[in-house]
């Protein structure tokens, strides 16, 4: 069970909001109040978050212990998924989207043609990088993505769900972090933030605050550990040092200063520095591969490197890095506009790198959003769009009788169609009956039981398509249209083909070898 009586608290004043961080090994809240541009920071946690406490049942009674504890009224909560196993960063180069073109659609094509992983298993967002002009001609455009498994996604939002609070965005710590360098004033346009925590570690860079790219690492304070654990040989003689022992050594001492320090346990500080320095070594030529390669992309120089992360706390690592990397190495710095002066500070200073990325995610107001389009999509919104496609169902049905009527008289039998209606819009019709209290060239002695029996007996014996399209609800990641009466959307079926395309003034349908588009209230026959 996680214990969130080690969290930091102070009196709630007004309605602060709340920002969590699921990382692979570690829960991180942060609760905060924005007044007039000055964040001030009421509480914060770091909760050790076992890989058996990972269920959603576990997280929800965690975070419900932090809000009865904290006396805390919190209404509204952004998180982020820091776990390496669930998120995947990409980046594209496409050739410019051209005006009019959906860039969801066009970016998931490309990433259909790239990817290993299956999209519709994935939560996914992008931002643009930049748009550059080639020097052969041809514009271009760069983008980051971020990928994260649905099944991660939903179990985090039915938690906080759980818990009486609404998710209003998800994102991860990559991208929290432009967050807070656009906070810090005088960092140079370029810079690099080295995440180093318990398992894993990531080199991220921005360029004028915004990710443009991320390379994992195999370094890890795990790993530090590992390397000092077992009988070491030194000038003393063989000496074993167990888990507890070597953690207190890198607590204590990090990468020592001076080599012939006499430390704890009978070793000495160049002791402790030949077992490390192979990982060091290895760090450092990472982070150099990765600096070569972000040169490769015609960026500008990486000017300042800051650390984060628990490794972070490592003493020495910035001198150790600045000199082997040769530019500016620091800890990433709080942002002045945070003002924490009312929590317990020696205990945040020690914690303070550790919830870096959940305090960028704090200041971000803008970027990725990994929210579920029902969740992100607000319900006075679906209530008016829902009124809307109930009138336009209405007029459809009502002109389709008007046409039919002024066409062709009936004779013996009835050949009508009934656009089909959107589920969330209209469920009575299905009842549908011919009385006798319509007009004369309309009455008929029979019935007609259902929308099915009236379109089969509509159907000519060879099979034909008509379509129609009276309507086009228009949002970058869920356009939705209205075809034949019918609300569909990127992917649903449309007579033998399916919806593959949908731009503001047109839908493009495809069967797989060939392709049609249709403009509103245009009527496409085949």
């Amino acid at each position: 069970m996680i214990n969130p009586s080690n969290l930091s608290k102070s009196r709630n004043t007004g309605r602060p909001f709340l920002c969590v961080d699921f990382g692979e090994s570690f829960i991180k809240v942060v609760y905060l109040q924005n007044r007039q541009g000055a964040y001030t920071l009421l509480g914060h946690g770091l909760v050790e978050f076992g890989a058996t406490q990972k269920n959603e049942q576990d997280v929800s009674r965690f975070l419900k212990q932090l809000l009865e504890h904290n006396s805390f009224k919190a209404k509204e909560v952004a998180f982020s998924v820091s776990d390496p196993e669930g998120v995947f960063i990409k980046t594209l180069d496409l050739a410019k989207i051209p005006a009019g073109e959906e860039p969801l659609y066009v970016v998931k094509e490309q990433l259909k043609k790239e990817l290993a992983i299956n999209l519709d298993e994935h939560a996914w967002d992008f931002q643009v990088i930049r748009e550059y002009t080639q020097p052969q001609g041809g514009k271009r455009i760069k983008l980051i993505c971020v990928f994260v498994k649905k099944s991660i996604i939903n179990k985090y939002v039915q938690a906080v769900k759980a818990c009486g609070l609404l998710p209003k965005r998800i994102s991860t710590s990559a991208f929290n972090y432009g967050g807070t360098l656009a906070a810090i004033a005088g960092h140079l346009p370029v810079s690099a933030v080295l995440d180093i925590a318990g398992t894993h570690s990531y080199l991220a860079i921005y360029q004028d605050n915004k990710l443009t790219f991320v390379r994992d690492l195999e370094f890890s304070t795990e790993k530090l550990r590992a390397a000092l654990v077992g009988m070491i040989a030194t000038k003393n003689g063989r000496i074993e040092v167990n888990v507890q022992q070597a953690k207190e050594l890198l607590i204590r001492h990090g990468i020592p200063a001076d080599l012939q320090m006499d430390l704890e346990f009978g070793i000495k500080g160049e002791d402790l520095f030949l077992l490390i320095r192979p990982l060091l070594e290895k760090l450092t030529a990472e982070l150099c591969k990765a600096i070569e390669d972000f040169k490769h992309t015609g960026a500008e120089a990486v000017g300042w490197f800051y650390l984060t992360g628990g490794g972070a706390n490592l003493k020495n690592l910035d001198v150790y890095l600045a000199q082997q990397l040769k530019t500016r190495v620091s800890e990433l710095p709080i942002p002045k506009s945070l003002i924490w002066s009312k929590i317990d500070a020696p205990e945040f200073s020690l914690e303070a790198n550790q919830l870096g990325g959940v305090l960028g995610l704090s200041l971000i107001t803008d970027g990725i959003n990994l929210l579920p389009f029902e969740i992100k999509t607000p319900k006075s919104k679906l209530i008016a769009l829902i009124k809307v496609l109930v009138l336009i169902w209405l007029l459809i049905f009502l002109a389709s009788i008007i046409l039919i009527r002024m066409q062709k008289p009936l004779a013996d039998t009835i050949t009508f169609s009934v656009p089909l209606a959107s589920s969330q819009a209209v469920s009575s019709a299905d009842n549908l009956e011919v009385s006798d209290n319509q007009p004369q060239g309309f009455k008929k002695n029979r019935s007609v039981s259902s929308q099915q029996e009236i379109l089969s007996e509509a159907m000519p014996p060879e099979a034909s398509y008509e379509i129609i399209l009276t309507g086009i609800f228009w949002e970058e990641k869920n356009p939705l249209a209205i075809i034949n009466g019918k609300v569909v959307g990127l992917g649903q079926p449309v007579a033998d083909k399916k919806v593959v395309g949908i731009k503001r003034d047109r839908v493009i349908l495809s069967d797989g070898q060939s392709t049609v588009e249709i403009k509103l209230k245009e009527r496409l026959s085949w």
